[in-house]
């Protein structure tokens, strides 16, 4: 059986849940383009969903898709998407100071995203260097520095 509908329809579950909203909720917001029944398919990973489907559905949830898809292949495919990480949830937990500074970076980029649903982030494609102001040197030194830390040994 392929586990990938079921991933879907756990992350599609999860970003729902964490907003707050009903299957029904979701119907309203959607302008009803989307029956409860249709979204708690999707959820149990009993109906496929087009992409284009996806994106709509991710609209109405109020969460950007590639958030949601990027979650999706990370547990579809964990050991193939090596790229560096942050936890988040326990960024003063390093005795490295330059690991501390790259989590201290990545607080601040999170909260000008408005980024509460999730203890990873990643830059985004399109994303302006404003908006992600850790200078590549400062990652690649903490990288070296902890590399369990990012996620990065095993």
């Amino acid at each position: 059986m392929d586990p990938l509908p079921q991933v879907i329809g756990q992350v599609l579950r999860d970003a729902r849940r964490a907003r707050g909203l009903t299957l029904r909720d979701v119907a309203v917001r959607s302008k009803r383009r989307f029956k409860p029944s249709a979204v708690g398919g999707y959820e149990r990973g009993e109906r496929g969903i087009s992409l284009e489907r996806f994106c709509d559905l991710t609209a109405a949830l109020g969460v950007p898709a590639d958030r949601l898809l990027s979650q999706i292949l990370s547990r579809v495919t964990p050991h193939g998407r090596r790229e560096p990480s942050v936890d988040l949830t326990q960024p003063n937990q390093s005795e490295d100071a330059k690991a501390r500074d790259v989590a201290e970076n990545a607080h601040i980029v999170k909260a000008r995203r408005n980024d509460d649903l999730t203890d990873v982030s990643a830059r985004r494609a399109g994303e302006s260097s404003a908006t992600v102001t850790m200078p590549r040197s400062m990652l690649n030194e903490g990288m070296r520095a902890s590399p369990s830390f990012f996620g990065l040994e095993g």
